[in-house]
């Protein structure tokens, strides 16, 4: 099944209808990402790509073709192993969680852990390591600690707006320090031949500067800095 939207200016919109698309409600009329910030509402239209495209959506149980789904993913996105995924969420379990006790829906140390593998994988914008994090699977994301939502036996992602919250309360000197520890007992030695990355991110993420060995091509420490001007020192 296939989703768009028309927005009122597009009338009557008969051209999508005439390609066998169906109306079937409006959004709400709210920005995706602020939800304070109102627009006109746009017009949902469906098509359906299978002609048993309702009988499948409605069956209580998927078929053994769409089940797959539930627990498949794009593991091959993280490039640690399992074993070493799981050690850095232990890593990060030493964090303070600086975030209101009301309301949580996703746990510390694997949000953290995704906004960790973002980084060490070099996603240098928020959405890059929001879509990283999407594209593990649901037994990934189970193993790194996530909580089910109720009912599906699914384990979703962290959205922009959940980790868009936690970077402007995170304490960056902490976690740079403690995945600095992580990285160096992951690797043992420093190597001798290192790459100087700089990434930078919307949010509070925006100077964190790393080492990179170039033979592993993998960071071997990272710190933060509060300006350019400070990166020749803080890389000495």
């Amino acid at each position: 099944m296939a989703e768009t939207l028309t927005g009122p200016e597009a009338d009557a919109s008969t051209c999508y209808e005439s390609a066998g698309w169906i109306p079937v409600s409006h959004t709400v009329g709210f920005t995706q990402h602020h939800c304070n910030s109102r627009i006109a509402p746009k017009r949902i239209w469906l098509k359906l790509l299978d002609p048993q495209a309702k009988e499948i959506l409605c069956s209580p149980e998927l078929s053994a073709r769409h089940a797959a789904a539930l627990n498949k993913g794009i593991g091959a996105c993280s490039t640690l192993s399992a074993a070493q995924r799981s050690s850095l969420k232990e890593a990060l379990h030493q964090m303070t969680d600086p975030r209101d006790t009301r309301g949580k829906r996703y746990p510390l140390a694997a949000t953290l852990t995704i906004l960790a593998l973002g980084l060490l994988a070099g996603k240098v914008r928020l959405p890059e390591i929001i879509r990283f994090g999407t594209r593990l699977s649901h037994v990934q994301r189970q193993a790194l600690g996530f909580w089910p939502k109720t009912g599906t036996g699914l384990y979703p992602a962290p959205t922009r707006n959940v980790l868009r919250k936690l970077l402007l309360v995170l304490d960056l000197a902490v976690l740079t320090d403690v995945l600095t520890r992580w990285v160096q007992s992951q690797a043992g030695l420093l190597p001798s031949s290192l790459i100087l990355g700089r990434k930078t991110i919307r949010n509070r993420l925006d100077c964190i500067l790393s080492l990179i060995a170039c033979e592993k091509d993998a960071a071997a420490t990272l710190i933060t800095v509060s300006s350019k001007s400070l990166e020749p020192p803080a890389t000495q």
